[in-house]
């Protein structure tokens, strides 16, 4: 009966660090038949659960020994296949039988590949995250432009006066100096505005 069941079952010895049991399904997920799986033994941990997730396991196994008869706890993590490519498994584990101390020696588990949802849920991550990145270098892009016309309709202003002001007080030299000074910064800042400009069209 639990041959044919659509999910990995198993029985694992905390003590141990081991599959006890584990039904056919294990060979489908990991590629590795049940004999395979219990001579690896305490090796199964490192051969085949993700070095990022490993803690994560290790952690859940610790909190497995002293939680209360009939309270389940779940886990996501990744497992290398046989042949190294990655998946994830949904597992949920339960207190199966306890040592002398009181303390859970072996779970039931049960562990569901969710490898596609998982994938599913990163695409979905990253067009969004797509979408963020676009509306911010639109909004980027709104504001540049606007920045950009605002300051452009102020340097018409200034370059338009300092114009006026050459054509009424060129005789002075010291006045005419400032004046073209004034002048290159206002063509320098219009050169920022363009950029600007050409940014806000870009994006």
């Amino acid at each position: 009966i639990l041959d044919t069941a659509p999910n990995i079952i198993y029985i694992y010895d905390l003590i141990e660090h081991k599959n006890i049991f584990a039904n056919r399904e294990i060979a489908t997920y990991l590629g590795y038949n049940k004999k395979q799986i219990q001579v690896l033994g305490p090796k199964i941990m490192e051969e085949i659960i993700h070095p990022e997730d490993m803690q994560l396991v290790i952690k859940h196994h610790k909190d497995m020994r002293t939680i209360p008869d009939n309270q389940m706890r779940e886990l996501f993590y990744r497992v290398k296949h046989k042949n190294g490519s990655l998946r994830w498994l949904h597992s949920r584990d339960l207190p199966f039988s306890r040592s002398s101390d009181g303390n859970v020696e072996k779970i039931l588990g049960t562990a569901e590949d969710v490898t596609e949802k998982k994938e599913s849920e990163y695409i979905k991550f990253k067009l969004e995250e797509q979408l963020r990145h676009s509306q911010k270098m639109e909004a980027m892009s709104t504001l540049a432009g606007g920045i950009a016309h605002d300051f452009n309709n102020m340097l018409g202003v200034i370059t338009g006066n300092i114009s006026y002001a050459l054509s009424q007080f060129g005789n002075n030299e010291e006045l005419n100096e400032v004046l073209i000074d004034v002048q290159k910064g206002a063509k320098q800042a219009h050169t920022l505005t363009q950029q600007l400009l050409t940014f806000a069209i870009g994006g």
